[in-house]
């Protein structure tokens, strides 16, 4: 479920020490990013507009919290205008995915409410994921492959905005009457359509083959000394299995791979 989260945004100039960037340009003259600002622990934004440049705090975090910049994109309106999209994450093993939209109003940058989502209007969609339960509960081993790729994503060729599927855990699992959430694999996809972003229904994981997303919920991922396993949890309560041979990456599962149809009492 896509989750709206209203969020102010103040000016701030700040000397202190900054770690992590990310950019992407729209235009040659125009240039964005995000660093952290460890002092004060904000994460700031910057834009650079033909040699103008403006910085503003995009959030703010408390004491033991962490933030990570994941991605900040100049993206070109329909109007020849320039809105700014900045992906992070925050929090401390329980961790939020925030995408925020911005426009520049003066010597400011504003949030814009440019997220159109089931009749309400936001400047950020926001998903809730976690470090050491995603890897837990999906058997992804972080030292081989993406952990990036759970959380929101941005497709510059596409102009589409992948945001995580999450869902309560099955009864009997020891997160079950937590405020865990279980990954499905599965992700709402917002279009941009020139002007704003706006709701185009779910989609499976985007770096996954085209023909193997209509399932219903990811039970497991991982290595093995074949290539990588997937084993999906099928609309009609059967289990698929999709072995890529050969495979060490994530864009690896692009390609058709082996598969396997398993049924709900062989899954284990």
């Amino acid at each position: 479920m896509l989750v709206l989260v209203s969020m102010f945004i103040c000016l701030l100039g700040c000397g202190s020490a900054k770690v992590e960037h990310s950019n992407d340009l729209a235009k040659a003259d125009c240039k964005v990013w995000m660093e952290v600002d460890t002092v004060n622990n904000v994460l700031l934004g910057y834009v650079k507009v033909a040699g103008d440049l403006l910085v503003d705090t995009l959030t703010y975090n408390e004491p033991q919290m962490e933030i990570y910049p994941k991605g900040v994109y100049a993206i070109n309106t329909s109007d020849g205008s320039d809105v700014y999209l900045f992906i992070y994450s925050q929090g401390h093993l329980l961790f939020f995915d925030e995408a925020l939209i911005c426009t520049i109003e003066g010597r400011s940058l504003k949030p814009a409410m440019l997220f159109s989502l089931e009749g309400q209007r936001d400047s950020v969609v926001s998903c809730m994921w976690y470090d050491q339960l995603v890897e837990a509960s999906n058997g992804f081993p972080y030292d081989d492959l993406d952990e990036d790729r759970f959380g929101i994503h941005y497709d510059q060729i596409t102009r589409r905005l992948y945001v995580p599927i999450m869902d309560h855990h099955d009864p009997g699992s020891e997160f079950a009457n937590t405020s865990c959430l279980q990954y499905t694999g599965r992700f709402d996809v917002l279009q941009f359509n020139g002007k704003e972003f706006v709701l185009a229904g779910e989609d499976g994981a985007w770096w996954l083959n085209p023909g193997l997303r209509n399932y219903k919920r990811t039970v497991s991922n991982r290595i093995t000394p074949d290539g990588i396993e997937q084993i999906d949890l099928m609309p009609d309560g059967t289990c698929r299995r999709a072995l890529w041979k050969g495979a060490k990456a994530l864009d690896d599962l692009h390609r058709k791979p082996d598969l396997n149809i398993l049924t709900e009492g062989e899954k284990e």
